[in-house]
């Protein structure tokens, strides 16, 4: 048995566990100006890290604070409808699509990343789900290597038939 109370406890503690998380990305990037006064790539994750991580103590506190004895209630953890949250799935997605990315590359990646939104958590019909994959996929793909120069994790099937 969990004990509850509110969800203003429950989300601030969740988010200040991911800002903890942002904070130590962060500080692992180059930090501070440069001689010529721009700011260096970790300055600005720091301070959304930090900020987010506030934001979170002070939700927490306050759902802390709201929450009475007689509020809190016990109840079971229903596993099933945890995995059926649609946030939650998505955030899942997000961390299994930038583990996939490396090997699998960006375009096939992201193909199979937006085909499984798209269609199974935003439920549109499969024909639109193609559209808007494809469009989606490609679009950013040709942005990122034809206007922006980036080059995009090709994956180990990178057989070189878009460069």
């Amino acid at each position: 048995m969990i004990i509850v109370g509110r969800t203003d406890l429950k989300s601030g503690l969740i988010l200040a566990a991911i800002s903890i998380v942002s904070i130590g990305y962060a500080l692992s990037l180059p930090q501070g100006i440069t001689k010529m006064g721009v700011l260096q790539p970790g300055v600005f994750p720091l301070f959304i890290s930090l900020g987010l991580l506030l934001c979170s103590l002070i939700l927490a506190l306050q759902g802390y604070k709201g929450a009475k004895e007689q509020d809190m209630v016990a109840e079971q953890f229903n596993l099933k409808g945890f995995l059926q949250n649609k946030s939650f799935l998505l955030i899942v997605g997000i961390f299994l699509y930038f583990t996939v990315v490396i090997f699998l590359g960006f375009l096939i990646s992201t193909l199979i990343a937006v085909f499984i939104s798209v269609h199974f958590i935003f439920k549109h019909k499969l024909f639109q789900s193609v559209c808007i994959t494809l469009i989606i996929s490609f679009g950013t793909y040709f942005v990122f290597q034809s206007f922006l120069n980036i080059n995009l994790p090709k994956g180990m099937f990178s057989a070189g038939f878009i460069q």
